[in-house]
């Protein structure tokens, strides 16, 4: 089955449309965001969608199918999270970590974004499955967040037009002259975005910080751009997916450690992250910095 007939086929037989009126997020949330490993179970209107589906899901684990639409994509991701916890099972997060492997294999920032938020779930989800964890969750253990979200802004950078900036007027011999006395300010403002654009988020891979300022990316651009360049009163904010990236290994590192206590091992102190360690006692485990976010670096 073609990928793209793989995903419609999907969509029909899981009914994602009647799907998306359950509260998916609302259930996976609040699992994530407890300290323990407590898991609830799920609200009766998604216990009877799990009833009605099995045999659909159970298909999909087998057969992960890339789901075209991203709204799809995560609602999807969410159905797989919500039934790994309600049912102790690692192959759901198996079938929604392929998923994201697809879309991390794109070099489109909105995909990676995407990606990333289904990441961060699976590996939320791991940290309450039983042992022993299967050899696959290393690879989300390893993979390399912040150079794929890196690659994705070198693309950006890479399409910044070198070519005229855009102008609603007529077609005038005056505004000809306009233009061309524009023509050179225009490609020095777009070099200037491409080189900014590529110095910030380069500055941004490179950091082993975990908790990230959001605001830090479209600062550092600002600073790179000439004093002349008019944009520099209107830079976009995209710091928040070098935040949640840089979180991301938080995040890990944590699972990382609590699957250790579960497995009767003493986890290490150390962390990637130069701005925390962990502090570890008999059965739990804190990461010195607090950082904002909904899954807990604690346990």
């Amino acid at each position: 089955m073609k990928p793209i007939i793989a995903a419609i086929a999907v969509a029909a037989l899981l009914n994602l449309d009647d799907a998306r009126e359950l509260k998916w997020r609302d259930y996976v949330d609040s699992q994530l965001s407890q300290t323990d490993d407590r898991i609830l179970p799920p609200p009766p209107d998604i216990a009877v969608y799990f009833g009605n589906h099995a045999a659909e899901l159970n298909a999909f684990r087998v057969h992960p199918a890339t789901v075209e639409k991203y709204p799809n994509h995560i609602l999807l991701t969410r159905i797989l999270v919500a039934h790994a916890l309600s049912h102790h099972d690692w192959n759901d997060l198996a079938a929604a970590w392929e998923m994201q492997r697809d879309l991390w294999a794109k070099r489109d920032l909105s995909a990676r974004m995407i990606a990333l938020a289904g990441s961060r779930m699976i590996n939320g989800a791991a940290r309450k499955m039983p042992l022993p964890a299967p050899r696959w969750f290393g690879e989300v253990l390893a993979f390399d967040a912040r150079s794929a979200i890196l690659d994705s802004h070198l693309k950006i950078a890479e399409d910044v037009s070198d070519g005229h900036a855009s102008h609603d007027l007529s077609d005038s011999a005056l505004q000809r002259f306009v233009d061309t006395l524009r023509e050179p300010y225009d490609r020095a403002v777009a070099r200037d975005v491409k080189e900014a654009l590529r110095t910030a988020s380069q500055a941004m891979a490179a950091s082993r910080e975990c908790g990230l300022d959001d605001d830090e990316f479209t600062r550092r651009i600002t600073a790179s751009l000439g004093l002349w360049n008019y944009l520099r009163i209107n830079v976009p904010s995209l710091g928040i997916v070098w935040q949640r990236a840089a979180r991301f290994n938080a995040e890990r590192e944590a699972t990382a450690k609590i699957l250790d206590i579960k497995s009767g091992r003493v986890p290490s102190a150390a962390s990637q992250c130069s701005d925390g360690t962990w502090v570890v006692t008999p059965g739990h485990i804190r990461f010195t910095k607090q950082i904002e976010g909904q899954i807990p670096l604690e346990y």
